[in-house]
């Protein structure tokens, strides 16, 4: 079992772990305990699971802190995600498994915890935030990707028109006589079988695709593209 960082949470909040407070533009007074956040239910006079907890690691609701259940301050709403991944022991956009969880991978960005939808080619939202911070679920590391995030949108970009329709690979290539690389994009169409060439703007060495090694043919399934 993952180790519990409900009280480190706590703290990124300027909260104690169980202590009270509420939420702006809502009447229900709130904890965070060992196993997430909880609101409190007049109905059932008991403490209930939030969902909630999302909004105040991306700033997106307002702390305000109580005194004798009487609203005392407000905490500043701050963007948190960063140091969240940093407890779980992740970088913001590093990409990972869940255990017990099918789906291929997940991460950390300023919106929230995310996964990847292959059928969608899209990361969108996941809820299970909670379930990692308290320990119910581990993370498992993945191998540090070839290609970063921006490098991966940005190649994605170029070749969606023709990936359905064509064998794309992609090489990173040395310009003659300078010190400069470049990227070759390689689409052989299944209709004509011709084989176009793109030829990517120059970048000096070692400031854009590090991951990739020089003069090697990459599918876009090494790529995860």
């Amino acid at each position: 079992m993952a180790e519990n960082k409900m009280n480190e949470v706590a703290q990124l909040l300027g909260l104690d772990l169980n202590e009270e407070f509420k939420i702006k533009n809502y009447d229900s007074r709130y904890k965070l305990s060992a196993n997430g956040l909880t609101s409190w239910s007049n109905n059932l006079q008991q403490w209930t699971h939030s969902p909630k907890l999302d909004d105040l690691l991306t700033g997106d609701n307002q702390i305000i802190k109580l005194d004798n259940h009487d609203e005392k301050e407000s905490v500043v709403s701050k963007n948190r995600m960063r140091e969240v991944a940093k407890l779980l022991g992740l970088d913001l956009d590093e990409e990972f498994k869940i255990s017990d969880s099918h789906h291929e991978k997940y991460k950390f960005s300023e919106k929230g915890l995310m996964v990847w939808l292959t059928p969608l080619r899209d990361w969108i939202y996941s809820s299970k935030i909670e379930d990692l911070l308290n320990g119910d679920k581990e993370i498992i590391k993945l191998p540090k990707p070839i290609l970063n995030s921006k490098e991966k949108e940005y190649l994605s970009s170029i070749i969606k028109p023709f990936r359905d329709n064509a064998t794309i690979t992609i090489t990173k290539r040395c310009a003659s006589f300078s010190h400069n690389y470049y990227i070759e994009i390689s689409i052989r169409q299944y209709d004509t079988n011709l084989c176009d060439i793109i030829c990517l703007p120059r970048f000096k060495m070692h400031t854009m695709y590090k991951g990739m090694g020089l003069n090697r043919r990459y599918t876009l399934e090494l790529l995860d593209l």
